[in-house]
């Protein structure tokens, strides 16, 4: 299970309430191992990029449903634990956890509820959490405003019911109530700590809290009090000088000329990957024969900001870029022996003041490595298309190749497979760019498994969760060595084939385990904008005010310090 936990406060963890720093601090001080993600309004969609489908300006929707939609959302993507922002940790994930995961799943169970959302926990590709990532999808697709404070616990319960394999799953999972994680609540945060203690199992792992009360209504020696008191030296550790955001830039993007539907697959990638922080082209270059001039600029004192990735061949007299661009250097991949220009000295200086160089494969990191440029192996851009939700409609074989020796070879496999071409014949950009984007909305939607033995294919399509069995191409001796430099990332993500021995193949495998790289790559184009001072332009809001529904909270009459 990835050792991430997830939370959100919407006006930023350095805003938020005592009660909540508290709350964020305990899981940092008991979970050394893990990563805290505290996510605000500026990192949201960010992390979450299916959120874009939610217009706030048209819909009625309050932070707390928005957070409900957020968390399903983020282990669908990437698994890991999701916490709220008013959850106190008590003992340490890895001492209890595992325990409860056999099913890959956890929630606490509620009285009245299947569950309580406040903490899930899910392994990457976990079925309860992608069924519930497509019924909160379809939900808000069809409504403007949330019809009950707990609409996600009903659409867990309507799915135990519609759901055989949901129920199965869901029936498998270690039991565990979410009673004694509310006893706190229950016995009065505002209340003396010594009146209230006795009546909390402090072995509890969590504890749900609040921080919707009156100050003047709590007791100095309060059982509130013995929480803030875990406002510890973890947050010293943490701080750090803070980004000054200054400029909203000028975006470039690149274009080709080639007839190959994976240099445009990765086109669209950056662009996807850009626009989830509002950065959208203006202009765009052509990769190979516009960079140097960027001739499209038209007052010099300009600058735009331009995501630097695919397979640079050429360069010629258009290499390094022109000064007026702002290069992030990501899912970057050379061939040195393919142009001089592209590994000059020169050029290699240009690099070291444009590092970390984020590069698409272990080949093109460890040549930069090699020539003193600061690295990282970021992988492709490819890799952070969102994950799709699960259809009936995923029920197709696509064979994708350049040639048809690998339909030919499995066909006694597959005799009613697709056959795919990603090289189209048309060198005009904008027709290729609709082709590319209609073909991953074609696997998106159609396929079941995807047998391939192209790059912009496997990855992609593994990025969006579908099951990949990859091949190497047939080639020259020469050329598969070329394959395998390209190929050095990506067979650390799935087994490479061989056509030759199709009695290795596992053709029932499950999706691959992308969510790692998917955070690794928008960690590191967030890192590129916060050096720049760019702030992201999707803020999530305006959210709608609560009201017509009682907080869950507020179940507890008998407390003095629950206040709405």
């Amino acid at each position: 299970m990835r050792k991430v936990i997830w939370t959100c406060w919407m006006q930023g963890r350095e805003n938020a309430p005592p009660v909540v720093k508290a709350c964020l601090n305990s899981w940092e001080k008991m979970n050394p191992g893990w990563e805290l993600r505290v996510l605000d309004q500026y990192d949201a969609v960010a992390y979450a990029p299916r959120l874009k489908q939610i217009d706030l300006r048209k819909k009625d929707i309050t932070a707390t449903a928005y957070s409900d939609i957020l968390r399903i959302y983020l282990l669908h993507e990437y698994g890991g634990v999701w916490v709220d922002a008013t959850t106190f940790c008590n003992l340490s994930l890895d001492a209890w956890l595992p325990d409860y995961m056999s099913t890959g799943f956890f929630a606490f169970k509620k009285s009245k509820l299947p569950i309580s959302s406040w903490f899930l926990a899910s392994e990457e590709n976990n079925y309860i959490v992608a069924a519930m990532a497509r019924a909160t999808s379809d939900y808000w697709a069809r409504r403007s405003k949330v019809e009950h404070y707990y609409w996600f616990h009903r659409i867990f319960a309507r799915l135990l019911k519609t759901d055989k394999q949901f129920s199965d799953c869901w029936g498998a999972t270690k039991s565990k109530s979410a009673h004694k994680p509310h006893a706190a609540l229950k016995a009065g945060l505002a209340r003396p700590y010594a009146e209230v203690c006795n009546k909390i199992d402090w072995s509890t792992p969590v504890f749900k809290l609040t921080y919707k009360f009156d100050r003047n209504e709590v007791h100095s020696e309060s059982l509130l009090n013995h929480f803030l008191e875990h406002k510890n030296s973890v947050e010293k550790k943490r701080s750090k000088r803070a980004v000054e955001y200054a400029r909203t830039p000028r975006v470039a993007g690149q274009k080709v000329a080639t007839d190959n539907l994976g240099d445009h697959i990765q086109i669209l990638a950056a662009r996807q990957l850009m626009d989830r922080f509002g950065l959208v082209p203006e202009v765009n270059f052509d990769r190979d024969k516009g960079l140097g001039s960027a001739r499209s600029i038209e007052d010099e004192s300009d600058k735009f900001l331009i995501m630097m990735n695919g397979w640079f061949k050429r360069g010629n007299g258009e290499w390094p870029p022109n000064n007026r661009l702002d290069p992030i250097f990501m899912g970057f991949h050379i061939r040195p022996r393919q142009s001089a220009v592209l590994t000059a000295p020169e050029t290699i200086e240009y690099y070291k003041n444009f590092g970390p160089i984020g590069c698409r494969d272990s080949f093109t990191t460890g040549y930069l490595k090699s020539s003193g440029v600061p690295v990282v192996e970021s992988n492709c851009l490819t890799l952070t298309f969102p994950k799709r939700l699960p259809s009936k409609s995923q029920t197709e074989v696509f064979v994708v190749s350049r040639d048809d020796r690998l339909s030919k070879a499995i066909a006694p496999i597959f005799s009613d497979a697709v056959l795919v071409n990603h090289y189209s014949g048309d060198k005009n950009f904008q027709r290729n760019m609709k082709a590319a984007q209609d073909l991953l909305t074609m696997y998106r939607r159609r396929a079941k498994l995807v047998v391939t033995s192209l790059l912009h294919c496997a990855l992609p399509c593994l990025a969006m969760g579908i099951p990949v069995v990859m091949f190497a191409p047939m080639n020259s001796a020469k050329g598969h060595e070329s394959d395998m430099e390209r190929f050095s990332s990506l067979k650390k993500i799935v087994k490479i084939h061989d056509m030759n021995r199709l009695q290795d193949v596992d053709w029932d495998i499950g999706p691959a385990e992308t969510g790692k790289y998917k955070l690794a790559l928008v960690d590191l184009l967030k890192s590129n904008l916060d050096r720049r001072g760019v702030r992201s332009q999707r803020v999530s809001g305006p959210f709608a005010r609560l009201k017509g529904f009682h907080s869950p909270e507020l179940d507890f009459k008998e407390s003095r310090d629950h206040f709405s």
